[in-house]
């Protein structure tokens, strides 16, 4: 019997199914019901059952799940008494450009106040550097924008890299405007207006694919950047629309100064899924805590 065989039933009971235990455990499916049911061999005993609800402890298995309980409390506060003297190293983070500003940095300072020895590292990246990055090894986390007609490919690329996939939250494209542009008046534009100004984007995180969304693109002037800061700099000054992710919106400096107006377009919406991807091998406690940081905070914010 090993400890950790007891965090899992722990976990399988309080989330009343195999796969939702596994996602929170940060392990495969097929793992966890292995280890399960190698300790009931163990044991000999029938811990879970399958029923309407999901998976429900048996008698036999409820007794076993409570003193599991209290093992698991007490390891934790055995970890807890030693955490803020022994927890230290290292965590990559490697995110989509815009994302960065507006939850990682949010993140980052909740997680240093709690884990004040962990340096966490930050870098922006498009996502196949980040899906690179993550195979090689010199990225822990990544923090991807996938459109629709791209997922599939991504996440089949994911699969043969033994990376994984979450979504975070939904999102879409959308456009920016200076507070001197004419259509930064208007409660919703027509793409037709859009063609009257040039179209600032980032050099590699938009593709010809995206912009086949507004049309024919031979009716596009695009501009395109390196950096956040340039692009939204640009529209700010009247010299184009940034197309950026909604989400930016909530807290940029850039919106909430006025500088910055989002648009919405008649008739068309580009959603944009936001999602977390990591290796499938063995992932380290602190980046674990991490992770449970990152989705805590997005569910705060976005609701």
């Amino acid at each position: 019997m090993r400890l950790e065989q007891l965090y899992y039933i722990v976990e399988v009971d309080k989330q009343k199914s195999i796969s939702k235990a596994a996602k929170q455990l940060y392990i495969s499916q097929p793992s966890l019901s292995s280890a399960i049911s190698n300790l009931e061999d163990e044991l000999n005993t029938k811990i879970f059952i399958r029923s309407q609800n999901g998976v429900e402890a048996t008698e036999a298995g409820r007794i076993v799940v409570e003193k599991a309980s209290r093992i698991v409390q007490e390891a934790e506060e055995i970890k807890n008494m030693f955490t803020e003297q022994t927890v230290k190293g290292n965590i990559n983070v490697t995110t989509m450009p815009a994302i960065c500003n507006f939850i990682i940095l949010e993140v980052f300072s909740s997680f240093k106040e709690e884990y004040p020895h962990i340096n966490i590292h930050i870098r922006e990246e498009d996502n196949t550097n980040i899906l690179r990055e993550l195979d090689s090894g010199d990225t822990d986390i990544g923090i991807i924008g996938l459109c629709d007609y791209e997922k599939k490919d991504f996440l089949v690329k994911a699969r043969k890299n033994n990376i994984y996939y979450e979504d975070l939250f939904l999102d879409e494209l959308c456009f920016y405007a200076g507070p001197n542009n004419p259509l930064s008046y208007k409660h919703q534009v027509s793409i037709e207006e859009i063609y009257n100004y040039p179209l600032v984007i980032y050099k590699n995180n938009v593709s010809d694919k995206d912009l086949e969304e507004f049309g024919n693109t031979k009716h596009l002037n695009i501009l395109r950047f390196n950096d956040r800061e340039s692009i939204k700099r640009m529209a700010s000054q009247g010299n184009g629309l940034a197309l950026l992710p909604r989400v930016m919106s909530l807290n940029d400096i850039y919106v909430l100064s006025g500088k910055l107006v989002p648009l919405d377009i008649a008739n068309l919406k580009i959603p944009l899924s936001i999602g977390i991807v990591y290796k499938k091998s063995y992932l380290p406690v602190i980046q674990k805590e991490f992770i449970l940081y990152l989705k805590n905070i997005i569910a705060n914010i976005i609701k």
